[in-house]
């Protein structure tokens, strides 16, 4: 798509003339699809003829080139066209050997005269004698040549209804279907490839033969279709195949489904080569109604930048254009910035720079990476076309400080807590030098916690205050209110300042209770929860984390699980903490998070303790000072070591 076909042409005749040596033989299968269809005639199609065209006009002589399919696409050379011809008497007559069936003569003429040697038509006929109906009855009652049809339908009678379902299911694919999806019905699947109904398509998938596809297919009704096809679209896009499951979400009369499944695996597709064959699918959709407005503007966000790639950037435009883009609409970011690359592949820099400033306005506390790369499309086209260093330079800054937030955040992740600082105070020196009040509050935040990880409580508290100020004069009570007094709640459980957690965390969790905010309550409650263990009030933690459970967001339910594992150790009830101080690190390993594993281990450990089973103890305390050393708490490590050794020390 990034070079005409004759540009394609020159680049293979090269590569091609380097294995002049030894030349490949090059196979082009079903290649009378690419056959015009009237009206109906595809552009990709013709464009793709004419390539092959030319590559046989200049390979003749010098590359061996097969051309497969049901019909001829192009005049043959002199002897260059073979034909397959129909199984002949004697062909027939070692199929029926192979297949134990025997015949006598004059019945084997008349096999030869219903099938006129068709191998899929002979295939359905022994399919028949294995499932019960002797194939010489079969043909006595014959009058005329079988059909494809008649055929099937007689078979049909004999197919049990789970071989039945697989082949209708099979029948919706355009091709190979993968072959563990039907993993309850493997039994049932070899039958069918034993009947020579259904065959193996490589190593891990199967398929129908074209004729007998589509006779099933032809047979289901619309109803059944739409449920089939939906169900392959589900089973291609769990497997990654997302060009080939928006096809059939399509045809399952759920478009929306196949826009918002390609657009979130767009770069996926893109980079598997789907752009072209995305482009072809969806680009009718665009003179039809979607569902909802939002699922219009995410067809329009898809098609966009596809068409710029095949040279369209206009219609890509004209299609942006058709769309309303309310402002408060995350998509009005996204639609700015579109706008912005067409319109910079159109040379309309001037326009183009003020979409890239419009989508950042838009933009708000989304992606740092978004807006770095607004930034550096801001700078380099104010630059180069502009000459403009003064704003370019300005733009750089802003990218150098949401890459620094961004180097920052991916430190952090991965525990390096002293790199995700430096990189954090970096930040913050940019956004002091340049006036960028609007980014200081969650640079302070992000230090806040970083200092409180390490166990300094006034830096923290500096840090989480100073946030709370930025929030609050940028009119943002969200984080001014629930996000400042959750950080700092949590600041103080770092610190084992119990009594002092219980304020801010009651703040926030009032907040986003008014708000209904279900993610920040069940954080908070969580933290209510260990506060109000081990200020040795059980019944209220028991009251935080159960809500919290309750709520089911999977990042809380660790923590809320290793507190009640904790509450029934103290209540002695031992059975039943080690099993939620085990669901807990469950739950911590599916989300991957050591801030959840490291103390559910602690929980585990005084739990295995006090049912005095030490060396499982033991075990435990190793693997939260483990997790604790590899995220460098200091304060936490040297907290688990006294629990181990006061465990240790003889009564």
């Amino acid at each position: 798509e990034k070079f005409s076909s004759g540009g394609a042409l020159t680049i293979l005749r090269q590569h091609l003339a380097e294995l002049h040596a030894n030349p490949p033989l090059l196979c082009f299968d079903e290649v009378d699809l690419l056959l015009g269809d009237g009206l109906n005639d595809s552009v990709g199609h013709e464009q793709l003829r004419t390539f092959l065209d030319d590559l046989m006009q200049s390979a003749r002589g010098v590359i061996p080139i097969l051309l497969i399919g049901q019909r001829l696409l192009f005049e043959p050379e002199t002897d260059g066209l073979i034909t397959l011809s129909p199984l002949a008497a004697d062909h027939i007559a070692q199929l029926l050997q192979t297949a134990h069936i025997q015949l006598a003569p004059l019945q084997q003429e008349q096999l030869l005269a219903f099938t006129r040697g068709n191998p899929l038509l002979l295939r359905l006929f022994l399919a028949l004698h294995q499932r019960g109906e002797p194939l010489a009855d079969v043909l006595s009652a014959m009058q005329t040549p079988a059909a494809l049809d008649w055929l099937l339908l007689r078979l049909r009678q004999h197919l049990i209804p789970a071989e039945l379902t697989i082949l209708y299911e099979l029948a919706v694919f355009q091709g190979p279907a993968p072959q563990d999806a039907w993993r309850s019905g493997q039994k049932h699947l070899r039958s069918l490839q034993q009947l020579g109904l259904v065959n193996a398509a490589g190593a891990d998938a199967v398929t129908l033969h074209p004729a007998l596809r589509d006779q099933l297919y032809g047979q289901l009704p619309p109803a059944q279709r739409m449920e089939l096809h939906l169900a392959a679209a589900h089973l291609l896009a769990e497997r990654g195949c997302f060009t080939a499951a928006a096809w059939h979400y399509i045809q399952g009369g759920h478009p929306e489904l196949a826009v918002w499944t390609w657009y979130t695996h767009r770069q996926h597709e893109i980079d598997q080569g789907q752009a072209g064959a995305a482009r072809q699918l969806f680009l009718p959709l665009a003179q039809s109604t979607l569902p909802t407005a939002d699922d219009q503007r995410v067809l329009a966000l898809l098609l966009a930048p596809l068409l710029a790639r095949a040279g369209q950037a206009q219609e890509g435009l004209m299609l942006l254009e058709g769309v309303t883009w309310p402002a408060e609409s995350p998509t009005a970011a996204l639609a700015h910035a579109a706008r912005g690359e067409l319109l910079a592949e159109v040379g309309d820099i001037d326009r183009s720079l003020a979409e890239f400033r419009r989508s950042l306005e838009s933009i708000g506390q989304q992606q740092a990476t978004r807006a770095a790369n607004l930034h550096i499309n801001i700078g380099r086209r104010a630059l180069v076309y502009l000459g403009d260093r003064t704003q370019a330079q300005r733009e750089a800054m802003q990218a150098q400080l949401n890459l620094a937030l961004l180097q920052g955040e991916i430190a952090n992740a991965a525990g390096d807590f002293t790199a995700a600082r430096d990189h954090y105070v970096a930040a913050l020196g940019l956004a002091q030098q340049h006036g960028a009040d609007q980014r200081l509050a969650k640079i302070h935040e992000e230090l806040g916690v970083l200092e409180a990880r390490q166990a300094k409580v006034e830096p923290a508290m500096e840090h989480l205050q100073a946030a709370g100020r930025y929030y609050a004069a940028a009119g943002n009570q969200v984080c001014a209110v629930g996000m400042t007094n959750s950080g700092i709640a949590y600041a103080y459980l770092l610190n084992r300042q119990y009594a002092q957690a219980v304020p801010p965390a009651e703040t926030a969790l009032d907040f986003f209770n008014e708000i209904n905010h279900s993610f920040w309550s069940a954080i908070n409650e969580a933290y209510l929860a260990e506060a109000w263990f081990y200020l040795d009030d059980c019944a209220r933690a028991e009251r935080y984390a159960q809500s919290g459970l309750r709520r089911e967001e999977p990042v809380v339910r660790p923590y809320c699980l290793y507190i009640l594992g904790h509450i029934r150790r103290v209540q002695r009830r031992f059975a039943e903490a080690q099993r939620l101080c085990r669901d807990a690190l469950a739950a911590g390993e599916e989300i991957d998070d050591p801030w959840a594993l490291a103390p559910a281990w602690l929980a585990l450990a005084e739990t295995v303790r006090d049912a005095g089973q030490m060396d499982e103890a033991g075990e435990a305390f190793a693997r939260a000072i483990e997790i604790y050393a590899r995220l460098g708490v200091e304060q936490e490590i040297a907290y688990a070591q006294r629990l181990c050794a006061q465990m240790r020390q003889p009564a």
